[in-house]
């Protein structure tokens, strides 16, 4: 399945929601981007600091998020929904420039893309982006999973 900007897709269409499952991050740029994933509750807020995932913090509290960075260009999250916590409802990749140069902005990505990766760390579905989506942004939310109804699903953001 190919994603695009905006598209909305129930989770379990795509994957079985009582297997781990992975998001990979594969970026294409000069730019040094941090990488990171927010556990967010039913209010869309950040209310406990350690469900926000990153190079300096890799794992949430139960172990239902882990951040594996293979290289400088792609940065893998490990997810089991079943082991998250209930207060977690959306769970969100950002992507931020890391410098004070103002002219470091996302327009600058080059072709890129996110994978949902099942259990075998086989690409189930992709999220190609790239600059063209951006003009002057240093930080962007990339792509979410949340739940709505009960039900768990996957939208590209950017």
């Amino acid at each position: 399945m190919q994603f695009v900007q905006g598209q909305k897709q129930r989770l379990d269409t795509l994957i079985s929601l009582d297997k781990d499952f992975s998001l990979e991050v594969v970026l294409a740029s000069t730019l040094t981007i941090d990488v990171a994933l927010f556990g967010l509750d039913s209010d869309s807020r950040l209310s406990d600091e350690s469900y926000m995932i990153f190079y300096n913090q890799p794992k949430s509290p139960c172990s239902a998020i882990e951040f594996i960075q293979k290289s400088a260009s792609q940065t893998i999250f490990s997810i089991s929904l079943n082991k998250l916590s209930s207060k977690i409802e959306r769970l969100i990749v950002t992507l931020a420039i890391d410098s004070s140069n103002a002219q470091d902005i996302m327009s600058k990505l080059n072709a890129s893309h996110l994978n949902i990766l099942n259990k075998q760390n086989s690409p189930i579905a992709k999220f190609a982006f790239s600059g063209n989506l951006f003009t002057q942004e240093r930080a962007i939310m990339l792509f979410e999973i949340y739940k709505k109804d009960g039900i768990w699903r996957a939208t590209a953001v950017a």
